[in-house]
């Protein structure tokens, strides 16, 4: 199975520089049957504004949104509050936006849900920072470290996604690799093999955050080989061990994940 579309990038609105007129961030409580999306955007037009930005969805009884918003020149944000406000099925609205310097900051929004935990925002270049520190500072002791930090993610990854999703075996693993590529973690996945019988996974991945646009002469995939290690051991519900076979890192045309049941 493969997950071959490319990735679509979306902004994610923490910062916005404006063109010409203030910035509002919009948060918004919707009726959860019903949210009146193209009636908000309707009065955003009618009012000139531009969306620079935004995020929306269910959260529990309710449909939340954020829209990062430029003013028309001249226009005021609690005008636009009170159009807003005023629109059949909005149940809250709150206009904030915090001004530094020439940017703004988004300080209605405090993370995100995933897959209904709370999570935090780390660009991928800061992430390949920390591993990357790990490597240097602690050699293979620190690529242990990672995979073995790895591994307890998968499993526990498992667990979690395992109460919304009635899905078994590869299924499961298919699912997976589907929310690692929605977070961009990786960019093209394909489960080449996998038997629970014969106790062997291989999964090949594209665009790993760990290895893609890396070049040296070691493979780097240690924390999402630890992962996937992890999340099949739970699935086959027995140890396993991974191994990486092949590495974008070091030329290869991708990175190849071999994960294998331990004989006890």
């Amino acid at each position: 199975m493969m997950g071959g579309l490319p990735m679509f990038d979306v902004p994610f609105p923490a910062l916005a520089r404006p063109l010409e007129g203030d910035v509002v961030i919009l948060g918004l409580k919707l009726r959860p049957d019903n949210p009146p999306l193209s009636e908000i955007m309707g009065v955003l037009e009618e009012q000139g504004a531009r969306v620079l930005g935004g995020i929306q969805g269910v959260v529990g009884p309710e449909f939340a949104a954020m829209f990062v918003v430029e003013l028309r020149k001249g226009a005021r944000a609690d005008e636009l509050r009170a159009r807003v406000a005023g629109i059949e099925g909005v149940l809250e609205v709150r206009a904030s936006g915090s001004r530094v310097g020439d940017l703004w900051v988004n300080d209605v929004l405090n993370g995100l849900l995933l897959m209904g935990d709370r999570a935090g925002v780390i660009p991928l270049d800061s992430t390949r920072s920390l591993f990357e520190a790990v490597r240097r500072y602690w050699g293979p002791a620190g690529e242990a470290f990672l995979y073995h930090m790895g591994v307890a993610a998968g499993k526990d990854s498992y667990q979690k996604l395992a109460k919304i999703a009635s899905l078994d075996g590869r299924e499961m693993l298919e699912l997976f690799l589907g929310a690692l590529k929605s977070c961009g973690w990786i960019s093209w996945y394909e489960i080449a093999e996998f038997s629970e019988q014969s106790g062997r996974a291989v999964v090949r991945l594209r665009g790993s955050f760990e290895c893609s646009g890396q070049r040296g002469e070691t493979k780097r995939s240690n924390i999402l080989r630890g992962i996937l290690t992890g999340f099949i051991s739970a699935i086959w519900r027995t140890p396993t061990v991974g191994e990486e076979v092949k590495c974008e890192a070091i030329g290869d045309p991708y990175d190849e994940i071999s994960v294998r049941a331990m004989k006890i």
